[in-house]
């Protein structure tokens, strides 16, 4: 994602909180900053790295999922940008192609 501010260790907690039993990884681009929590540990390091290609296994299952639930007849792009904003939109692979 890819915040106006440097907020990944304010919002960690709340993610640790909700995904303790789940290993998971938080990548700020714009500030450079990755979070990762597994096995109860959480680690937070600054340096910029390649973000993951949205081609890979995980995008095509989420690309999928999406896909599914996804209603054309009843498309709202409206509703949509209510819910999230434009500026997002670009790190929503799904959301362009079935747009």
């Amino acid at each position: 994602y890819e915040p106006d501010n440097d907020i990944t260790s304010l919002i960690l907690p709340h993610f640790v909180k909700r995904l303790n039993n789940q290993p998971f990884i938080i990548h700020d681009t714009k500030h450079n900053v990755i979070s990762a929590h597994a096995n109860g540990k959480t680690k937070t390091v600054y340096e910029k790295i390649t973000p993951l290609c949205v081609n890979d296994e995980f995008g095509a299952l989420f690309k999928k999922y999406y896909e599914t639930v996804f209603i054309k007849e009843r498309k709202n792009e409206k509703c949509m940008y209510n819910f999230m904003p434009r500026r997002y939109h670009k790190n929503m692979p799904e959301r362009n192609e079935l747009l």
